[in-house]
């Protein structure tokens, strides 16, 4: 069981909003640096470099800034191919949530079988 706490819910403009303007702080970072920016790769953007780099960005601000850090994180993830014609639902659609401080761990279970 998780409390998300205080969580970066991706599904909320407000959230993406601060990841949009965040991903613009770490392109200035990369310019300043001479560093290349991450990129997301592979099918459907599954390997999310860029996407990873930018939310590190974000939590960094947000500690620089003396925020409220974001105990969790959570995201929508349309992925796959679609589930039949003009579907809006794909194979490997899911929901990821990151737990960022482990005190939002509230409690566990093993599911049946797993005994």
């Amino acid at each position: 069981m998780i409390d998300l706490g205080n969580c970066l819910n991706l599904a909320d403009i407000e959230a993406l909003t601060l990841v949009k303007d965040a991903h613009q702080t770490y392109l200035e970072i990369c310019a300043a640096s001479g560093f290349s920016p991450a990129e997301n790769r592979g099918a459907d953007l599954q390997i999310r470099r860029l996407d990873c780099a930018v939310i590190e960005t974000l939590h960094g601000l947000r500690q620089k800034k003396g925020e409220q850090p974001f105990d969790t994180v959570r995201g929508f993830f349309l992925e796959g191919r679609a589930l039949y014609p003009a579907a809006g639902f794909r194979e490997l659609d899911h929901i990821q949530i990151c737990v960022r401080s482990s005190k939002q761990i509230i409690g566990y279970f093993l599911p049946r079988g797993y005994v």
